[in-house]
């Protein structure tokens, strides 16, 4: 396959992978407290996901030959290490993999109401994600990178649209609300939506480890979600109230996206259609990828022999898990991001830290991004982490009140 061709596939699948959760949870969770607040919130986690994909591709650098995080963590950490990895590895996929069946599931049933209104299409519709990825995952890489860049122009087509029909509505006053609390609040959700790391190991792979092109990709994969989700808040923040019937405070009350609130607002065709195929893609997107970073997980994680039965079982132990979850919560899209953060950060921030500590100050090897990765800043890095891990533990269990 052609290089470039490569590199814009990868940008996508990159792309893809951090903007399904974003898209659809950042304005409800984010707008809780403003559109200003939320900007700063973008900027930090921006910051730290960058320099945390700079460390990973360090990892990955020095060990080539494997496919996926457990194993170098196992070099680095120990069987201990990868251990948590392991653990981390499969609490981040399977909460965001019930996230997205869940979210689709339900925008499957809203479809459903207005279109064919068939009550037996109901039970089915969790399942109609998984209908269409499984054959794709069969597939070799290459092939899912030419699907997902079809499904990526479909949402960008979807998404431009959206953004040009709803700028007719913006209210300014809406933009200068600030409803009270701090914008760390939103701060697992919007690390979530910049995260693309889990995939780098084959996305590396993909690119044959070229360490230009995958600096390239690392730069426009954070660029590019940033854009679109400065104009998205900009969009629906500026359309959609803090307060009211039908406001974001109801929307993340009921654990349901903004798509479920367009609608009566604008009582537009138009937007409805839009939006109904702008967040499917989102979903799927993001969905494809996370799937295909957690077959490769098991696959390395069991050592299984790249064969069409051992990928039969690796993507049987991707999806019935979540599916499990999905029927059992319902209406627990936003929980279940809210930890997909804490996981995501143990396994993109805190386990890197120690494994690139151990690499350049025990093993003494030659890293790439030396800059990057002295002790002071790992330091300081591992300190921030686990500060937002007590945060998010804090603010979701109740034991202070941070939103007034």
């Amino acid at each position: 396959m052609n290089k470039n061709k490569r590199i814009l596939g990868s940008i996508l699948l990159i792309t893809g992978t951090s903007i399904g959760a974003g898209m659809l949870g950042l304005p409800v969770v984010t707008g809780l407290n403003g559109f200003i607040p939320s900007m700063s919130s973008f900027a930090i986690c921006c910051i730290i996901t960058l320099w945390s994909a700079f460390i990973m591709l360090d990892i990955i650098n020095v060990f080539k030959n494997s496919s996926n995080l457990i194993t170098m963590t196992k070099h680095t950490l120990g069987v201990g290490g990868a251990i948590i990895t392991g653990l981390t590895f499969l609490g981040l996929f399977y909460a965001l993999l019930a996230a997205y069946i869940t979210a689709s599931g339900n925008l499957f049933v809203e479809i459903n109401k207005h279109c064919i209104n068939s009550q037996s299409f109901i039970p089915i519709a969790p399942f109609i994600i998984i209908f269409i990825c499984f054959p794709l995952l069969m597939c070799k890489i290459k092939y899912i990178d030419m699907f997902n860049k079809c499904a990526f122009i479909i949402l960008m087509i979807a998404y431009f649209f959206l953004v040009g029909l709803l700028s007719y509505d913006i209210k300014s006053e809406y933009l200068i609300m600030y409803r009270g609390g701090f914008f760390l609040n939103s701060i697992s959700m919007t690390i979530l939506s910049f995260a693309f790391h889990p995939i780098l190991p084959t996305i590396s792979n993909y690119l044959f480890y070229n360490i230009k092109n995958l600096i390239y990709i690392v730069f426009m994969g954070t660029l590019i979600p940033l854009v679109i989700y400065i104009c998205w808040e900009m969009v629906l923040l500026g359309v959609i109230p803090i307060s009211g019937d039908l406001s974001i405070s109801v929307a993340h009350n009921k654990g349901v996206s903004f798509s479920f609130l367009l609608m009566p607002i604008l009582n537009n065709y138009l937007v409805t259609a839009s939006m109904w195929t702008f967040s499917l893609f989102a979903i799927f997107t993001s969905f494809l990828s996370v799937s295909l970073a957690s077959v490769d997980f098991f696959m390395d994680a069991f050592s299984f022999e790249k064969n069409i039965y051992n990928k039969i079982k690796s993507i049987c132990f991707t999806y019935i898990p979540p599916i499990y979850f999905a029927y059992n919560y319902q209406r627990g899209f936003y929980m279940i991001l809210e930890y997909a953060g804490v996981f995501l950060i143990i396994l993109i921030g805190i386990l890197p830290i120690f494994m690139i500590y151990t690499l350049r100050y025990k093993i003494r090897t030659l890293l790439k991004f030396r800059f990057l990765n002295n002790v002071y800043i790992l330091s300081t890095g591992l300190v921030i982490y686990i500060i937002l891990i007590i945060f998010i533990f804090i603010k979701n269990l109740g034991f202070i009140e941070i939103i007034t």
